[in-house]
């Protein structure tokens, strides 16, 4: 009798998207690794997505650089990397804006 043990290395095809986001009117702004994947496959099926940073405050105006983790269902993992633009909604016109508690 012979034993045949069936192995999967292959990491998992992580396919990222850039991301425009408006910060609220809190000065805060928040993104989920589902809205960063796009696309993301493996022959044996994904477990987790999981992002690096996914809240953002006024402080970070501007390009960040957002890293996606794709774990597929044997544990191997592989990354890509998003740039989100965190816009302040200074000046939007939003109503009821409150201008000391945005940015």
């Amino acid at each position: 009798m012979s034993t045949v043990t069936i192995e999967d290395n292959v990491a998992p095809v992580a396919v990222c998207q850039d991301l425009t986001v408006q910060l609220d009117v809190n000065g805060t702004a928040s993104i989920t690794a589902g809205e960063v994947d796009n696309g993301s496959s493996d022959a044996c099926g994904i477990a987790s997505f999981s992002i690096d940073n996914g809240t953002f405050t006024c402080s970070e105006v501007g390009s960040n650089t957002v890293t996606l983790t794709v774990t597929d269902n044997n544990g191997n993992a592989t990354v890509c990397m998003s740039h989100s633009d965190d816009r302040s909604s200074t000046g939007s016109g939003m109503s009821g804006f409150d201008s000391t508690a945005g940015c």
